[in-house]
């Protein structure tokens, strides 16, 4: 009884802050009731990059997804001594890339003026940048996304 009235208290407290939050125009993403926030479609994208993040049990904090990262643009921009693609230099100059921000467990979150989100947020501009859409994201990333999941919050957040 004691654990289900704190998990009451903790939604009833989310509830409200995402009321608070949402008169100031910034998105956002709450994890333990999964509810997007946001006010334009950019916003829109970002923050259910995060909920993609989150449904695949936040892949952005895996090695592998790092690894995929650094690999991407290392045979994008090292080899061939030039940027093919686009979102080369975006990664390689995105905050923390380089710094150990990216791997953190833990980030902390802009929307709460604590600091950088490092990997997660990198993860949810790279949605972003796609449009939403597979067919816009390199193909070495496609499986890190849950695109079903990222279709049905599309149609409910942006297509409404």
């Amino acid at each position: 009884m004691k654990r289900f009235l704190i998990f009451l208290s903790l939604v009833f407290v989310l509830v409200v802050s995402s009321i608070l939050f949402d008169l100031s125009g910034r998105g956002y993403y709450i994890p333990p009731v999964r509810m997007v926030v946001c006010h334009d479609p950019g916003q829109c994208l970002h923050e259910i990059g995060h909920a993609s993040d989150h449904a695949m049990g936040w892949i952005s904090d895996s090695a592998s997804f790092r690894e995929t990262l650094f690999y991407f643009t290392y045979v994008d921009y090292t080899l061939t001594g030039e940027s093919l693609h686009p979102w080369t230099s975006r990664i390689l100059f995105y905050p923390c890339f380089f710094s150990p921000c990216l791997t953190e467990k833990n980030p902390t979150v802009w929307g709460f003026g604590t600091g950088w989100g490092g990997g997660r947020e990198l993860y949810a501009d790279m949605l972003l940048w796609s449009d939403g859409k597979p067919e816009n994201m390199p193909v070495e990333f496609r499986e890190y996304f849950d695109w079903d999941l990222v279709s049905r919050l599309i149609e409910k957040y942006i297509e409404r």
